[in-house]
């Protein structure tokens, strides 16, 4: 029996695990079909219109991730040219999807966002120059050199800039002389968090963009870094429009 017993407790524990898993796994399965049956979007006609100036303005905006209520509702208000205005709201108020709005990444249904005139939308999507810069909360980082990252959105960028933007968010001196040559892993291992946060943060600093968005870029760092890093995005973002 002492011999014997492993063999039939060890699947039963096997066995108790992956029923225990069962429902997270139907519920990923629903999510994937839910988005296969998607109708296809099509993108805004890009009209070639260009921004007459630096102010956002949002107009009447509602929105609501799918499948639950509406987390913007009547969403309006204005931006000024080279304004630096905070978003506060307590968490899961909407304000990373308010942010993600602004920048273009999803269509409201009801309401608008210009810059400068211009939907967002049709600026995500025209060729040329970046009028919108995003630092994401979660910043997507790849597998490669920190120069390679930093070029995601701005791909003729000069070494000098790049080192500037580094030197801004206090990474130069953290990452070491050959700084952007340094290798990450996938979504930037080798990093802590808090410096993943900010080389996602250099990124969208040396977009040469009208419009700087910013969510909650000092979340992981420390109070001390926190005072000197507002300062440095402050200098670099002047006559900059900044949220």
């Amino acid at each position: 029996f002492i011999v014997l017993a492993p063999a039939y407790t060890v699947p039963l524990v096997t066995l108790f695990y992956r029923m225990h898993s069962l429902p997270l796994a139907a519920a990923s399965a629903r999510a994937v079909e839910d988005q296969l049956d998607l109708a296809p979007v099509d993108l805004p006609a890009v009209t070639g219109r260009e921004p007459r100036d630096r102010a956002v303005v949002v107009d009447g905006l509602d929105f609501g991730h799918r499948g639950r209520a509406n987390t913007l509702r009547q969403v309006s208000f204005r931006v000024p040219e080279g304004a630096t205005v905070a978003l506060v709201g307590e968490s899961g108020s909407g304000k990373t999807t308010l942010l993600e709005v602004l920048a273009g990444l999803r269509t409201p249904p009801v309401g608008e966002v210009t810059l400068g005139g211009v939907p967002t939308v049709e600026l995500v999507s025209a060729p040329g120059r970046r009028w919108v810069s995003l630092a994401a909360q979660n910043p997507l980082l790849f597998a490669g050199s920190v120069a390679e990252n930093l070029r995601t959105g701005a791909l003729d960028v000069p070494d000098g800039l790049l080192l500037d933007a580094l030197e801004a968010v206090g990474l130069r001196d953290e990452l070491g002389e050959s700084a952007l040559d340094r290798r990450l892993g996938e979504a930037g291992a080798g990093l802590s968090g808090g410096q993943r946060q900010r080389l996602a943060l250099a990124r969208a600093l040396v977009v040469d963009a009208w419009v700087v968005l910013m969510d909650e870029p000092t979340a992981s760092v420390d109070p001390l870094t926190e005072d000197e890093l507002w300062e440095s995005i402050s200098r670099w973002c002047r006559r900059r429009t900044l949220v």
